[in-house]
């Protein structure tokens, strides 16, 4: 009698579990099936004619709207101006011409500066050889200007601004995000540059460096690969701090905007990228390495640009140049993409960028990423073509 109550005991206690197991399968299940049914999906496309004005070299490429117009702004270091273009009607085109003397001299101009847009009606352009960072509106004249060498952080620590056009500036919450190198004296004693981020507000009068970022990186190793293996940074999904994505580490570093690490994010991948920090071995790709192109080429796959957008993130997978590749001058790395939820869970895997990496360029505007497909210029040098993507 006391066996046959202990098994009816036990039978409704595994009865009792079962709901709950079951809402737990569901829910796992509910996720797999959200995670799948969100993509990436192209939007539009947009074609913008260029004139001889604005030759087809240009960086710092942002999508921006007023009146319901589209129009897409971007640095030209040739043309030493900032365009303004819109693809329907070449009328509403327009150009901020970049001063070198007078009262709006932007001083030296370098393909090393760096153009941040807001709206239409306002710019804000990095010199990286004077370190100042200069407010401009449609006219090209100086609103405001501010010297990053004469800041209380620069005092501090002693930085310069290493703008990495391939890498998006970022705006948002009243503050620019730019990349810099920290340059302490004792790591230059010690061979070092370590990376870090300037965070400006607006209004262009307090900056603050996020310094204390993961010393992973020696100059000898990243410098070799022609900044390839810099940092790329984006804004978390709240807007509140900054998300840090480093080459040869799969963890995303969160920060807020004073510097303070707030967490470190172990992102799991599926088919990951063969990773190996301070690689150095060239050998099985020829003598002629450090003589031809080797800068520019990677000794290991790495992780590369992060971006986010409305609580998704995209991180890039460079897929380094193989030894049969090198031999047949196939020099420029593969790559693809990651979508992840605003957990850092793994969505899917991503080929925006038909496998190219030296012939395209990302960008964010409001509510879409976009792709420049640059491998058209070949064929076509008076256009810029666009892809537009949303997360659907």
């Amino acid at each position: 009698m006391n066996f046959e109550k202990v098994i009816f005991g036990i039978s409704v206690f595994l009865f009792l579990l079962m709901p709950i197991a079951c809402v737990s399968d569901v829910e796992k299940n509910q996720e797999s099936l959200d995670n799948e049914s969100h993509d990436v999906a192209l939007v539009t496309q947009y074609v913008f004619q260029l004139d001889k004005r604005t030759p087809a070299i240009n960086y710092n490429y942002q999508l921006l709207t007023k009146d319901e117009s589209i129009f897409l702004a971007f640095y030209s270091p040739q043309a030493e101006a900032i365009t303004v273009s819109n693809p329907i009607n070449t009328e509403l085109n327009w150009q901020i011409k970049l001063e070198r003397d007078g009262p709006d001299a932007v001083g030296s101009i370098s393909d090393n500066d760096g153009m941040i847009a807001l709206n239409t009606d306002s710019v804000y352009f990095v010199n990286t050889k004077s370190d100042i960072i200069l407010l401009l509106d449609s006219n090209g004249h100086v609103r405001k200007r501010f010297n990053v060498n004469a800041s209380e952080a620069y005092k501090q620590y002693g930085i310069e601004i290493i703008q990495r056009n391939y890498l998006a500036n970022i705006v948002f919450k009243g503050n620019l995000l730019i990349p810099g190198t920290f340059q302490q004296m004792n790591a230059i004693e010690r061979g070092e540059e370590l990376p870090c981020v300037a965070v400006l507000d607006y209004g262009l009068s307090h900056l603050t460096w996020i310094v204390n970022l993961p010393e992973m990186y020696y100059k000898a190793f990243y410098s070799q690969h022609n900044g390839m293996y810099e940092p790329s940074f984006c804004s978390n999904s709240s807007g509140t701090g900054i998300i840090v994505s480093f080459p040869v580490s799969n963890k995303l570093y969160e920060y807020d905007l004073k510097g303070q690490l707030l967490q470190v994010h172990d992102v799991e991948y599926v088919d990951w990228p063969e990773v190996t920090p301070y690689s150095y071995d060239v050998s099985a790709y020829g003598k002629d390495w450090d003589v031809a192109y080797g800068k520019y080429y990677l000794t290991t796959d790495a992780f590369g640009r992060i971006l986010q957008l409305e609580g998704y993130y995209l991180r890039e997978i460079i897929d380094r140049v193989t030894p049969d590749e090198y031999a047949q001058k196939k020099l420029s790395p593969k790559c693809y993409w990651y979508l992840l939820d605003g957990q850092f869970n793994v969505i899917k895997k991503l080929d925006l960028a038909n496998d190219r990496y030296d012939f395209y360029q990302m960008f964010i505007s409001d509510h879409n990423w976009g792709i420049l497909r640059k491998d058209l210029l070949e064929t076509n040098e008076d256009q810029l073509t666009f892809d537009v993507f949303a997360i659907n």
